[in-house]
């Protein structure tokens, strides 16, 4: 029983590894797309700005 125990135990403390990891990935690229997003719009602003001024 104690063997059986500590093998389901080891399985949920890899599972919550691996489920950590995929978060942190995802979350890489999240921050990525939103920075590139966020580059996007900023770009477009100093576009309109451009446009503004001259």
């Amino acid at each position: 029983m104690m063997i059986t125990n500590l093998i389901l135990r080891l399985r949920q403390q890899m599972f919550y590894l691996g489920y950590l990891k995929v978060l942190i990935v995802h979350g890489r690229i999240f921050r990525y797309l939103a920075k590139i997003i966020h580059n996007k719009l900023h770009r477009r602003k100093l576009v309109v700005y451009q446009m503004l001024y001259l």
